[in-house]
């Protein structure tokens, strides 16, 4: 699991715009990386959703498919 790249996608139901963030913590003796999407207004009652995915991808690449799970 050395390689395990975690996406996290947050996801909040809003039409309005929002800036996708990538960021990275350490773990162990690995970078994870995970971006989120912040909305450009406090949206009250929004959802959060963790979208996770295994080796060999990238957290960007499960942004279009995930969009209308919101």
């Amino acid at each position: 699991m050395k390689h395990i790249l975690i996406g996290v996608l947050l996801l909040l139901s809003s039409i309005a715009h929002s800036q996708l963030i990538t960021d990275s913590i350490l773990i162990g003796d690995h970078y994870r990386t995970f971006s989120y999407n912040k909305p450009a207004t406090d949206i009250t009652g929004g959802s959060l959703m963790f979208v996770m995915h295994g080796s060999g991808g990238r957290a960007s690449d499960m942004i279009q498919p995930t969009t209308n799970l919101q």
